[in-house]
């Protein structure tokens, strides 16, 4: 609900969509999915409270489809062919990282497969193979979304039991369901939002004063994000993501939030990013573009980020309602031939009365419809955003129980290598880590902070790891 003034007024969240510029569009188009988004360790909790609340009979899971990537089509090929462990390691080894590679795409340009392909004729027939079946289904699962409905489920929607669960799954993707009129709730467990959570418990514990709200624009946190520092910080700690941080050096919401919708396949592989930091940083001109257009992407530096400023210029040019011109941009998402073509000629009379001749009109479509379709909703954008700066904020202010939170959450696996990483990054931030180690005591730790009396310290609290009390 992030984009509605409703959710706003009734504290379901934060952000002013009117100082935010935010627009819920799925309601342009249906009923919009309702997202829910919790501490990670009660997502039992509130699928029992819908099924107490609307009936068993009455909720069902959304079932899922896994398929095959790069690495799962090489591995099954691999496998299937008895190429060994070892072998399979290395070839796997040589697929890129970079987000959205699929064999299909990029096995002609990567060097180092071809190159392995050439070599080895089994190398060749696997790499072939694994191209066909990428991207088939590989196996099936229990997604996170629910349909809620006020009738049994069994008279709308097929249905089965989840395999090991007591529970029960439709087979019918989400964009099915919804077309029967049924409302989707998205349940998400978030490891961030009890990482949040319990960072607040710890400082209230040392007595660090919690603050009502978080400042959106705070210098500190800013210069934080545009190291890339968000270790820790589990849905934006990749590399790529921290790179792509690097890159856009954001300084303030906006420029956060555009990074989190950059952050997708169909915007990096149009080249966004690259069109986003050059003309940020005033290296590059930004296309000529009709004023009413330009207009909605002046914020953005020119390029199209955020799917709302496609709908909004859809409509603008073509002299359509704000749902027509969503409801456009989802018929080309979902691949909708018949509607987008009587949409597109609706766009196209339009568009001349707004005198654009028909050539015209078929270039702006083309400019627009395909970032318009692969982009982020801002509304989305934003709320992922706002977590990720509240995270930020307390670890740039807040360094002892933001680190403390993220060991206490990992002490069931210390000592281990994973957890180094988080010592050194807490050591970077300036504290003071003890690790008392017992070389003969195996299982939990416990974390504790205290106090730091050592001299020329810049916190005031330090952070000690010791082995949690022997149960008698």
């Amino acid at each position: 609900v992030v984009g509605t003034l409703l959710g706003y007024a009734l504290r379901l969240h934060d952000l002013c969509p009117i100082e935010h510029g935010l627009l819920l569009e799925p309601f342009f188009v249906h009923w919009p999915a309702i997202r829910l988004e919790f501490g990670k360790e009660r997502h039992a909790e509130v699928l029992g409270l819908l099924r107490r609340r609307y009936g068993e009979a009455n909720v069902a899971r959304i079932g899922t489809l896994g398929r095959f990537g790069a690495r799962g089509a090489i591995r099954a090929v691999s496998e299937a062919m008895g190429m060994g462990e070892e072998r399979l390691d290395a070839l796997t080894a040589l697929v890129p990282r970079e987000l959205g590679f699929t064999l299909h795409d990029g096995l002609d340009a990567c060097a180092a497969l071809q190159s392995d392909g050439a070599a080895d004729p089994d190398v060749r027939k696997c790499l072939e193979l694994a191209r066909r079946i990428e991207g088939f289904a590989q196996n099936t699962g229990v997604g996170a979304a629910v349909v809620v409905s006020g009738e049994p489920l069994e008279e709308t929607v097929p249905l089965q039991k989840a395999p090991g669960r007591d529970e029960w799954v439709t087979p019918w993707g989400r964009d099915a369901v919804e077309r029967l009129g049924l409302p989707t709730i998205e349940l998400l467990g978030l490891k961030e939002l009890t990482l949040l959570d319990r960072c607040f418990d710890w400082m209230g514990r040392v007595n660090e004063e919690r603050p009502n709200s978080l400042p959106l624009g705070d210098e500190a946190t800013y210069e934080l994000l545009k190291d890339g520092r968000t270790l820790g910080i589990q849905l934006f700690a990749s590399p790529g993501f921290q790179e792509l941080l690097r890159r856009v050096r954001p300084d303030n919401f906006l420029e956060l939030s555009a990074a989190v919708a950059l952050y997708q396949t169909g915007p990096m592989k149009r080249g966004a990013v690259d069109r986003f930091v050059e003309a940020k940083q005033e290296r590059s001109e930004a296309p000529s573009l009709p004023p009413i257009v330009q207009e909605l992407l002046d914020p953005t530096y020119g390029v199209l980020v955020f799917r709302e400023q496609g709908i909004q210029a859809l409509s603008r040019l073509g002299r359509m309602t704000l749902g027509q011109s969503a409801a456009l941009v989802e018929a080309v998402r979902l691949q909708d031939e018949a509607v987008t073509k009587t949409l597109s000629d609706e766009f196209c009379r339009g568009a001349a009365e707004e005198g654009f001749d028909h050539l015209a009109a078929q270039r702006l479509l083309e400019a627009l419809l395909g970032p318009s379709a692969d982009a982020m909703p801002q509304s989305l954008a934003a709320s992922n955003a706002q977590l990720l700066y509240e995270l930020a904020y307390l670890k740039a202010h807040h360094p002892a129980p933001f680190v403390a939170t993220l060991l206490e959450l990992e002490r069931s696996n210390w000592p281990a290598p994973r957890l180094a990483p988080l010592v050194q990054e807490g050591r970077d931030l300036g504290l003071t880590i003890e690790l008392q180690e017992d070389s003969g005591s195996e299982g939990e730790y416990e974390v504790t902070i205290e106090p730091d009396t050592t001299p020329g310290c810049r916190h005031a609290h330090k952070i000690i790891v010791k082995p949690a009390p022997a149960i008698p």
